[in-house]
């Protein structure tokens, strides 16, 4: 059986520290040339999360409301609302 589930968690601080955080039993990050990205493994299977940056806070309950209630998400209506974290991680890394 497969099973897939969306969903946000918004982190108030936007502490780099406090974002790439977890408490599961394995957690492994990674960048796939835009987005930051990892893979969790814990004792009910495994999460997989794309990390993301609100654009513009005054309109993105819209977008929540869509991934609360299962809608499809495409990459464009995620770009219109988010950009990637990656240009940040890689400021505190000195990485590009």
């Amino acid at each position: 059986m497969e099973w897939q589930s969306r969903g946000y968690k918004i982190i108030a601080s936007g502490n780099i520290k406090d974002i790439l955080y977890s408490e599961c039993d394995d957690a492994k990050w990674y960048c796939d040339g835009y987005n930051i990205k990892a893979t969790e493994h814990h004792h009910d299977g495994s999460n997989y999360l794309e990390y993301r940056m609100i654009k513009n806070n005054d309109n993105i309950d819209s977008l929540l409301n869509k991934i609360y209630s299962g809608e499809k998400i495409s990459r464009s209506l995620l770009n219109y609302y988010t950009k990637s974290i990656a240009p940040e991680v890689g400021k505190v890394y000195n990485i590009g």
